[in-house]
Formats: structure tokens, sequence, C-alpha cells
């Protein structure tokens, strides 16, 4: 198998089971935050929606795009407008399939290439970890969620 292929399929994988997860919240609870200062449900689903977007532009560029300010008050908007899990969940399918096309065509020779990303203090990433990273920001994102289940009673069942 193709590390490409892997990474779609733990992608797939993460990205059904975030579905899964943020529709178990009680819809009265989805909004709720434990902390002032502690995202909601909506708020961490808003994020896994909207990142692999940027993840496909940066895998099919081989670099970071800049973005205009234009753009970044366009992804604002979006940001707002999704008000619901089904939004969020549709947007999110929508890019991540985006996503996993601009994986599936990767060439195989460029995924030891090195971009600098501002994340997590900043550093080089190869493109293998760059195609991974949407992945691992929904299985963080979906515990985040299980979490907030647990502090407001839900005992997952």
């Amino acid at each position: 198998m193709r590390y490409q292929d892997q990474v779609i399929s733990l992608t797939t994988h993460a990205c059904e089971t975030l579905y899964r997860t943020a529709r178990a919240v009680a819809s009265d609870h989805v909004r709720w935050s434990p902390m002032e200062r502690c995202a909601s449900v909506l708020e961490l689903f808003q994020e896994c929606a909207q990142f692999p977007r940027g993840i496909a532009a940066i895998v099919r560029a081989r670099a970071v795009p800049p973005l205009s300010r234009e753009e970044i008050a366009r992804l604002e908007q979006e940001k707002d407008s999704l008000r619901t899990i089904d939004q969020c969940e549709g947007i999110c399918r929508i890019y991540t399939a985006d996503l996993l096309a601009a994986i599936h065509e990767f060439p195989a020779d460029y995924l030891d290439d090195q971009i600098y990303l501002p994340i997590g203090g900043g550093r080089e990433y190869c493109l293998s970890e760059i195609m991974l990273l949407h992945q691992q920001n929904v299985i963080y994102h979906t515990a985040q969620i299980d979490y907030i289940r647990t502090l407001y009673g839900d005992l997952m069942t």
C-alpha cells in the first residue's frame, strides 16, 4: 500500500469517528462550554470542518500559499455560517474529499520535502507529515468532544 493510501484510510476513519461523536452530543449541549474560555463542540467542529482546506492547498502547492485579507475574511464568514453539526459535517466532508484527492495525486518523490509551518511553535514539516495534520487535528478534537460530553454528564453509552 502506498503511503498516501494509508493516510487516506486513516484520515477517513478519523473523520467518520468525529462525525459519529459530534452527532452523539445532545442538541442542547452543542454550544455548551465548560468554562468561559473553552471551546464548545460546535467551535471544535467548525475548526475541523475548515482545516483540511488549507492543508489541501499546501499539499498541492508543496508550499504555504499566501492568504489575502479578503480570503481570511471569507474564511471567518464561512466559519460563522456553520451553526449546526450538519453544516459542519457537510463542509468537513467537502474539504476533506478535496484534501484526500490532493493526497491521492501526490507524487511519492516529494514526500520528504520540507516546509516550514508556524504551528506548534513553528518548525520544518515533511510533506508526509503535513498530509497527516488533518487526521491528527480531528483525533485531538474528537477526544475534546468526548471530554466535554463527560463534563455535562453523558457517560458515552
